[in-house]
């Protein structure tokens, strides 16, 4: 398998030596930044986003380096994408080796810091929805109308907390079971109680009301 990868790498970079610049090209570094190479004319490849993401790829099959996997998942186009794992294991491989951002002063990491902040603000602006735009009241919004299933399905945090259920179904369980509890007069009036002997004190003071939600026709009839 290392001919055949060392193969597709030379012939995407033997493709790509002689041509010209052109709108949405990727530039990349023949030798990568972190082994000190630079965007000069000699060190530098146009490639398409397919391209630059398999050279990437094949760099990190033939070195074994995280930062080309890295690479490879953040400019490779359809699903790829660092997983939670990922993102830990460079994070500490980064950490350990004082590289980027672990491997400067205060001052000019705050300085990092600041460029980048600038720079997201700028991409919001003109509608990329970044962790910028998220942040905004607007972005805030947005997140909160996505709610359920699109959050559960993209929320690697809350999918590890979850990670001692089995499915999503008992997950759900212990969710309901750990809510407060609820009563209605039948009208669409709710109240809810954190434990069963607040909802039977309660209800035998108050005889009209039943435990559980209101149901659809219930709130309908309020609404009239």
């Amino acid at each position: 398998m290392k001919k055949i990868y060392e193969k597709a790498l030379s012939i995407i970079t033997e493709q790509a030596k002689n041509r010209a610049y052109f709108d949405g090209c990727h530039k990349h570094r023949i030798i990568p930044g972190y082994q000190g190479g630079a965007y000069t004319d000699n060190n530098v490849l146009f490639l398409t986003q397919k391209e630059h993401s398999l050279i990437h790829f094949l760099r990190w099959k033939l070195h074994g380096d995280s930062r080309d996997k890295r690479a490879f998942k953040m400019i490779g186009v359809g699903p790829s994408g660092l997983s939670y794992q990922d993102r830990i294991d460079h994070g500490k491989y980064c950490y350990k080796s004082k590289l980027g951002i672990h491997g400067v002063d205060k001052q000019t990491r705050s300085n990092w810091q600041k460029k980048a902040m600038q720079t997201q603000r700028i991409l919001a602006e003109r509608g990329v929805k970044n962790w910028f735009y998220w942040s905004t009241i607007e972005g805030r919004r947005e997140r909160s109308r996505l709610g359920g299933i699109a959050s559960y399905g993209k929320n690697h945090h809350f999918l590890k907390q979850q990670g001692s259920f089995k499915d999503k179904s008992k997950a759900s369980a212990a969710a309901k079971k750990s809510a407060k509890k609820p009563v209605t007069d039948g009208n669409g009036t709710l109240r809810k109680f954190q434990t069963d002997e607040q909802v039977i004190n309660f209800l035998r003071e108050n005889p009209t009301w039943r435990r559980g939600c209101p149901t659809k026709k219930e709130k309908l009839k309020s609404v009239k």
